[in-house]
């Protein structure tokens, strides 16, 4: 059985142009530049005549014009690590280089890939950012990826600066009103819209299957993990004999450490021992859990209370000395993958046994949802002498580790690269579960993880592709769901390297793009065409009013034109040398002039 929940209407080619009507925003004539075909011709060179005629220079004017220093390289995902991202890239590649230039496209599995991300060692790279319900407040997608105090250590690896885009972005994040916060919010996705730091191209559904035969209650939540979260286990029951809630997952954790988190699974595994203070509910909104109450005392203060009655699992009271803790252990010992959400807290006293104040280095709006739901508390008594103890330079060094913890669920056995088994925790205060066991079981790839649901040896996936979800749709015992999605994917671009740093140059590689027959594809047309990070499954905060980008290779090679590139007569682009050495009149974007407010239009 399936549940689809697609809200996209399909955009429909234009009739014998083969040229997409445009993405949300079209019809806003201040954002976005019609194409009308001129009968101009280039005296000495090419014929400009016709819409997406390339043309060489005039005659005289060969000097002012070189080839870039191509193969341009792209760092691409593997196929086996993503088919619909594998397949989107190589569409993309064979449209860009319809614009006259080549890339070395070198697919590559997710290690080696994020090495590269890190030390900015690409021109293109292949990347998606996993749709977590904490990432539905924009700080993640909007701030820590696109501010430029992230250059050199956050997100910002495409290297994108705009004092602009800066301004507003701190005015978000400061702003603890919600709907002028939303303004803001708004305003930064235009401006992204426009400078394309990153070409996005579109926001996958959440595919996920699960067992409807020997279970009941399901209660999927919006984004990748639609099934892994306290919202939906707090919710399902086993009805069978087996009373075991299994994941059928292909990821598994290098380690379970609290203070070794590397990735995504690691966080997953530990998120159901240890307890967070603020979880997300199935339908998006963040609320306190461990936390009775979060009051905001000013921009940088603020006071969390803690539930009464709340133990860890060897029966010790979880007090607010246990958070101020944490948040120290934190910040002397480093934990990196967390450093964004741990990293603006100077500091936290203990006011009373339940309550701890935290002092943010500046006002932070999303604070509060965003970085409390994501850090795991720790058991004071259980961490605080390790090193010592010990004899580490780091508690990651703990090699058996006390996973003594606090959270919904406690740690029976961990078997690396096989299976995980945990067991409710008896006195948990906050829940209770329709299930004796919760396991995570490990396959080596995704058509085991997909059959062993189908064969009602697993409860359920998530996570999946196209092909898999269809293999889940006709069985009668899978409820399969497939929920747009706020992940977004996207392929960066090095904005402080010819051409990627010229704004026209990068909005003709967005134009250029058919997202619509990328999707249908690669995802069986289950996706949102993208522009922004922000996606239209995030209702509040998407703008749907961003500048469109349609068109395709014509309209791209259009916006070269107007940007003064030409192309020799091998089709080869080539770059007007005055726009690369500071002598000609300044790029748009995050080189322009912005004294006079943002105002430039896409394609000029």
């Amino acid at each position: 059985m399936v549940e689809d929940n697609s809200r996209r209407t399909f955009l429909k080619a234009t009739i014998g142009s083969g040229i997409l009507t445009g993405l949300a925003g079209c019809g806003q004539q201040n954002n976005t530049v019609a194409v009308t075909p001129t009968s101009e011709s280039n005296a000495d060179g090419g014929d400009s005549s016709g819409t997406g005629k390339k043309i060489t220079p005039a005659e005289g004017e060969a000097d002012n014009y070189e080839p870039f220093d191509e193969p341009f390289n792209w760092v691409g995902i593997s196929r086996d690590s993503s088919t619909t991202r594998y397949t989107a890239q190589n569409l993309a590649k064979n449209t860009w280089e319809q614009l006259g230039i080549t890339f070395n496209l070198q697919p590559m599995k997710l290690p080696p890939l994020f090495e590269r991300w890190t030390s900015n060692n690409f021109d293109v790279l292949t990347l998606w950012w996993v749709a977590r319900a904490s990432r539905l407040d924009p700080y993640f997608m909007l701030y820590f990826n696109f501010h430029s105090k992230f250059t050199d250590e956050g997100e910002n690896m495409e290297q994108y600066v705009n004092p602009k885009y800066d301004d507003i972005a701190d005015k978000f994040k400061t702003t603890y009103d919600r709907e002028e916060r939303k303004k803001y919010v708004y305003q930064a996705q235009d401006i992204i819209a426009r400078d394309q730091p990153g070409i996005h191209y579109w926001h996958t559904y959440s595919l996920a299957g699960a067992n409807n035969q020997s279970y009941s209650g399901w209660n999927p939540q919006i984004g990748t993990q639609a099934y892994w979260n306290m919202a939906n286990l707090t919710n399902v029951s086993a009805s069978g004999n087996d009373q075991a809630l299994i994941w059928a997952s292909t990821r598994s954790p290098t380690a379970i450490n609290p203070m070794s988190i590397q990735g995504n699974a690691a966080a997953q595994a530990t998120k159901m021992i240890y307890e967070r203070l603020v979880r997300w509910t199935a339908n998006g909104t963040a609320e306190p859990w461990a936390a009775d109450e979060i009051i905001v005392q000013n921009g940088t203060t603020i006071d969390v209370r803690l539930k009464e009655g709340l133990t860890h699992h060897d029966g010790e009271p979880f007090t607010a000395e246990d958070v101020k803790f944490t948040l120290d252990y934190y910040n002397e010992y480093s934990v990196p993958y967390l450093s964004a959400y741990y990293g603006p807290v100077e500091g936290v006293d203990v006011q009373d046994e339940l309550t701890a104040r935290f002092h943010l280095s500046e006002a932070n709006s999303a604070f509060q949802n965003v970085h409390l739901s994501q850090l795991n508390i720790l058991p004071k008594h259980i961490w605080d002498g390790v090193v010592e103890e010990n004899g580490l330079s780091h508690p990651r060094d703990w090699s058996d580790p006390d996973l003594t913890g606090n959270g919904p669920f406690e740690l029976d056995r961990y078997e690396s690269g096989g299976r995980i088994v945990y067991s409710p925790y008896e006195n948990y205060q906050l829940a209770d579960f329709g299930f004796d066991q919760l396991v995570w079981n490990i396959f080596s790839n995704q058509a085991a993880a997909v059959g062993a649901v189908q064969n009602n040896q697993a409860a359920f996936v998530q996570e999946i592709n196209p092909n898999s979800f269809s293999r889940l749709q006709d069985a009668q015992n899978v409820s399969a769901v497939a929920n747009p999605s706020h992940g977004a994917s996207n392929f960066w671009v090095q904005n402080q390297r010819d051409p990627f740093n010229d704004v026209a140059f990068r909005q003709a590689l967005s134009f250029a793009l058919d997202r619509e027959s990328m999707i249908n594809t690669a995802m069986r047309g289950r996706a949102d065409p993208s522009i922004t990070p922000i996606a239209p499954a995030n209702e509040f905060w998407y703008n749907p009013d961003v500048p469109s980008y349609s068109g395709g290779v014509e309209r791209a090679i259009e916006v070269l034109k107007e940007a003064g590139y030409r192309w020799n007569d091998n089709g080869q682009l080539l770059k007007p040398i005055d726009r690369f050495s500071g002598d000609g009149p300044p790029k748009l974007g995050n080189e322009a002039d912005l004294e006079n407010g943002y105002t430039y239009t896409v394609g000029n």
